[in-house]
């Protein structure tokens, strides 16, 4: 926060603008259904909107600017940089409907939830601020010098994790992207949704999620980026399901209910993958394909 507000005008701008843009959580998978602001005032990120809203007027991205100003004013004066006294506006802090021990009901949007969906909307999602950004920091030559060395200084993995992070969000979710993206951006989402699953808990997580209805797509992928041992082992873990394979999560289920042992042998597949492979993998594959951000 002190390096960035101690730095020159343009360059505060510019790391605020980025910031707001850069917000995955708060854009869901397209973000045009008002989610984006309404998450950004719920979660932490709230607390810098006076930075943000500063950024977007010094910007001179008027439209954004006032909508961004309505949405702060709707917390009162002074805007309440605190999370936890912004919370109590949204529907989120009431307390959930028990239906068991692990089930629960979120409460239903209330008034003040809507009226800031609605600033969303009109908003747009975060991430489509990008082109806009750029736009406005090309045409600043005192920036010039700054992203010349920035950009020099950007690693291969660096990159590389900037390029996953954004084929996360922009595509469909749980993966289902892959199945219309071009092949290249398909295999390195495919391969990098699988490792995550795999690493956040396991095979049997994969497969268990929404995501496992790739499955077939991560084989291939696996293949294309050079890891045919791992391919045949979830192909051979494909199989244990009912032919063809259930690319539905709720089928998937039905039938690890009825073959007691399939979750545990899936789960036991695990360390025949987590060798820490597959992420130089990827890396060695972008730098292959030339898609790796310049």
């Amino acid at each position: 926060m002190a390096r960035i507000e101690a730095a020159p005008t343009e360059l505060r701008v510019l790391a605020w603008l980025a910031f707001l843009a850069d917000r995955p959580l708060t854009d869901g998978s397209d973000g045009t259904n008002g989610d984006g602001l309404h998450k950004f005032f719920y979660l932490w990120d709230g607390q810098l909107a006076p930075q943000v809203a500063d950024a977007l007027r010094l910007a001179g991205f008027v439209g954004k600017a006032a909508i961004f100003a309505e949405a702060m004013a709707m917390f009162g004066t002074p805007y309440p940089t605190g999370r936890a006294a912004r919370t109590p506006h949204f529907a989120w802090s009431e307390p959930r409907v028990r239906l068991s021990d692990t089930e629960s009901i979120v409460p239903d949007l209330n008034a003040f939830d809507r009226r800031l969906m609605a600033l969303g909307r009109r908003f747009g999602p975060m991430h489509a601020l990008w082109p806009d950004i750029q736009t406005w920091a090309l045409g600043r030559p005192a920036l010039a010098p700054w992203l010349d060395a920035a950009r020099a200084g950007v690693t291969e993995e660096e990159r590389l994790r900037w390029l996953l992070g954004q084929l996360t969000f922009r595509m469909a979710p749980h993966g289902r992207g892959v199945l219309t993206a071009p092949r290249t951006y398909a295999t390195l989402r495919a391969s990098a949704l699988f490792n995550a699953e795999m690493l956040n808990g396991s095979v049997e997580q994969f497969f268990s999620n929404s995501s496992g209805d790739i499955a077939p797509e991560v084989v291939d992928a696996l293949r294309a980026i050079g890891l045919d041992r791992h391919a045949d082992t979830v192909r051979g873990r494909m199989v244990l399901y009912p032919a063809p394979y259930p690319r539905d999560r709720a089928a998937r289920a039905r039938a690890a209910r009825a073959r007691p042992g399939l979750a545990l042998a899936l789960d036991n597949l695990t360390g025949d993958v987590d060798d820490g492979a597959i992420h130089p993998a990827l890396l060695a594959y972008a730098r292959r394909e030339n898609v790796l951000p310049r």
